[in-house]
């Protein structure tokens, strides 16, 4: 199973051209740094919304 997807990446890999010339205009570099940002503010506040329930994941309850 691993010989195949090793092979079929290979394939893929040597199939695709060598050089790319390609050119990411200022608007679309604009654009993924707002995705990516947005992104993270977005995780931001689903962890601030979920603290609680965070912490009870990690916390150890001392023995009595």
């Amino acid at each position: 199973m691993k010989v195949k997807v090793v092979l079929i990446l290979l394939v893929i890999i040597m199939g695709s051209p060598i050089r790319a010339d390609a050119y990411i205009d200022p608007t679309a570099g604009g654009l993924l740094i707002q995705l990516l940002l947005g992104g993270l503010a977005g995780l931001g506040v689903i962890a601030k919304l979920y603290w609680g329930k965070i912490q009870k994941v990690f916390r150890w309850k001392a023995k009595k």
